[in-house]
């Protein structure tokens, strides 16, 4: 296993990434961060349906990683995932200051100047950390029924109301906390 954590085996996948690259897996089918991927000529990816979480930093600094094929399956992200990439550099991946994949929130960026945004409805996960980039004018998150996973001890310090919709049967917010 080399670099990774103990507990994590790597797996091979398709071919022709099997020979640049390997994919840690523990036994809760979650993507591990391991210097395997690290500073990687990675170009794409294809993250199988088992994984349903990809810890912190998994693809941080694989500058080619370019594209990136993700099932709903993922609920769980850490923060740093797809930094440094050239998908996360990929300003046309990018929408209103977000960059999503699929149905996860990856990052806020400081182009939103409101004080407010709103997760889309049919996110279900928010990865750790995806206010990194925000700026700080953003006061304030909504978060849709849809949200599974959402890791509330990693909001910015300036973030001071968090909405959760009262049909979200995960989590609840009463007066913005």
């Amino acid at each position: 296993t080399g670099n990774c954590p103990a507990g994590v085996k790597i797996l091979k996948l398709e071919p022709s990434l099997s020979r640049t690259i390997g994919i840690a897996y523990n036994k809760k089918t979650a993507l591990a961060p391991c210097k395997e991927f690290a500073n990687t000529a990675i170009k794409s990816i294809v993250i199988p349906n088992s994984v349903k979480s990809i810890s912190y930093s998994a693809f941080y600094k694989c500058a080619d990683l370019a594209n990136i094929t993700m099932s709903d399956n993922v609920t769980e992200m850490g923060s740093s995932v797809f930094n440094n990439t050239a998908y996360f550099a990929d300003t046309t991946k990018w929408q209103n200051g977000a960059l999503y994949i699929n149905k996860c929130l990856i990052a806020i960026d400081s182009t939103i100047k409101d004080t407010s945004y709103s997760v889309k409805q049919g996110t279900t996960c928010i990865a750790d950390g995806f206010l990194s980039g925000a700026s700080y004018k953003l006061s304030e998150i909504n978060i849709p029924s849809s949200v599974i996973y959402l890791s509330v001890n990693k909001f910015s310090g300036w973030i001071k109301k968090i909405n959760v919709d009262s049909s979200n049967p995960n989590y609840s917010s009463v007066n913005g906390i």
